[in-house]
């Protein structure tokens, strides 16, 4: 059965530096939280990439029975909001409106579902003040000149998450205080809390007007949407340190519980081998390049490597994808083609497909079948489309293996197409479950196209006929002439045991 692969399913969890089997809070369900974008910008290539891959993620566990509550948070209230609201003479909330709209224009696109839950901090402000205020009482956090901070020391076990020691580490860290004359206690403490300076936007507090500090927004959101644990927190691996270390070490100060069981973190994006950075400008946004490849292409570029693996940005390999794609989409149309040649047999649903998938168990698969040493028959197809599905739902399981499962559905078009081109005699019942698997496989990894045409055009069809007239007569000389014809046109001929079939080129 399919929920039988919830208990497969593992995880390389950042928390442990290790790959974990999955065992959730409470069975059957999920509570998964993705740091979500600062809406200053519109979100480029690297915002992109863990927004797709947890997407999937997010995709997979549902299929497999678990009820996911999914969130991703929008910061909202950032000094890189207020210094480009100061720059265009407008409020800091205007910039964040506008480019959350423009966030969720690109993330439809991109087909990414938009979470259950997707609150703002500037709407989380009680709970904020709350924390901050709890963290000053246990002695976790103390008032300074310009904020409160957070007390990295009074954690004995800060650095877990990121493997540092604090004694090791040099002052590198994303300091989120307002100038080098703070009176921190420590150079690692971090701020919570913000005083406000002329012309920033603030709240109040029992410590004074301010906002809040980057790191405790995305706590405070979690405990008040989620509660006090979650199962699986995501990122980039950018925000290892010191984002998501100092969320897990000010929520451990505050509820005396681990804030995730499971961390998981996406690689880097490199440009042209180079590590993208803007400050190197070798960046693009979403909204650029989708100028040049539809967004469905990009979504599958970014499913072509594993996650935790850095993965090479260049125009060359997103030509490569949309040829890709482009082919399984043309694959897909010859199918359907020559299965609208019959009425025997009808396509299968995704009940249908799901049904098979229910019978299927999971233990290692079986090896490859071997179409090049064994006849070509209705059998060997049946093995390969199993053994197909088992490869592509174990691969997900093990740690998100999108690169391996999108394999897939090249190797399930190898194995019938050899088999279409080799009988004489299609079994139709099993193209259809062909069809349907890459289908799924598709839906599953979010790159279903918008719509296969298997219809094609009556004055190809009618020569196509013709053609094949000419060569019962043995007309070679008009077959090649249609032929030529076809191609003017954008088709070409495969002849195959069951008929010459159309195909775009």
């Amino acid at each position: 059965m399919l929920k039988d692969l919830q208990n497969k399913v593992s995880i390389y969890n950042t928390l442990n530096n290790r790959k974990e089997k999955f065992v959730p809070l409470k069975a059957g369900k999920i509570k998964m939280y993705v740091c979500g974008p600062t809406v200053y910008d519109f979100i480029h290539i690297g915002n992109a990439r863990p927004m797709i891959t947890f997407d999937v993620f997010r995709h997979y566990m549902e299929s497999i029975g678990f009820d996911v509550c999914f969130m991703q948070n929008f910061t909202d209230v950032d000094d890189k909001l207020i210094k480009r609201a100061a720059a265009e003479n407008c409020r800091m909330l205007d910039i964040a409106e506008r480019f959350i709209k423009e966030y969720e224009i690109d993330s439809k696109a991109l087909n990414v579902e938009k979470a259950d839950i997707c609150p703002r901090a500037t709407e989380t402000m009680p709970e904020i003040v709350k924390m901050v205020k709890d963290l000053v009482d246990k002695g976790y956090a103390y008032v300074g000149k310009e904020g409160v901070y957070f007390r990295v020391r009074a954690l004995k076990n800060y650095g877990r998450l990121s493997g540092h020691n604090l004694d090791e580490l040099i002052e590198g860290q994303r300091e989120l205080v307002h100038d080098t004359g703070s009176d921190k206690e420590d150079s690692f403490d971090f701020a919570i809390w913000k005083f406000q300076k002329p012309g920033e936007p603030a709240w109040p507090s029992p410590y004074g007007a301010g906002r809040p500090g980057w790191h405790i927004e995305c706590s405070a959101m979690i405990h008040a949407h989620l509660g006090e644990q979650i199962d699986i927190h995501c990122g980039g691996q950018d925000l290892i340190f010191p984002h998501h270390e100092n969320e897990m070490a000010q929520s451990y100060a505050y509820t005396g519980k681990t804030l995730a069981n499971y961390w998981m973190h996406n690689a880097y994006i490199n440009v042209d081998n180079v590590k993208m950075s803007k400050s190197l400008g070798n960046f693009w946004t979403i909204r650029e390049l989708a100028k040049k490849f539809d967004y469905r292409v990009i979504r599958y570029f970014m499913l072509s490597a594993h996650y935790r693996s850095p993965i090479n940005f260049s125009l060359e390999v997103m030509q490569a994808a949309e040829k890709s794609l482009q082919r399984v989409d043309e694959t897909l149309q010859d199918y359907l083609f020559r299965f609208k040649q019959q009425e025997a047999v009808a396509l299968w649903t995704e009940a249908d497909l799901l049904q098979k998938l229910d019978s299927l168990t999971w233990e290692a698969p079986e090896e490859e079948p071997d179409f090049k040493t064994v006849n070509y028959d209705s059998a060997l197809l049946k093995q390969a489309i199993a053994h197909s599905q088992r490869i592509f739902m174990t691969a997900l399981a093990d740690d998100l293996n999108t690169a391996l499962a999108m394999s897939e559905i090249f190797n399930l078009m190898y194995y019938c197409n050899l088999y279409l081109d080799n009988v004489t005699k299609v079994d139709y019942n099993l193209l259809a479950e062909v069809i349907a698997t890459i289908l799924f496989y598709e839906k599953i990894l979010g790159i279903s196209a918008k719509e296969i045409k298997d219809e094609l055009p009556a004055e190809a069809l009618t020569l196509l006929e013709q053609r094949q007239e000419a060569r019962k007569t043995k007309n070679y000389a008009l077959a090649d002439e249609i032929r030529n014809q076809l191609q003017s046109m954008g088709y070409t001929v495969k002849d195959t045991p069951q008929g010459p079939q159309l195909l775009k080129l």
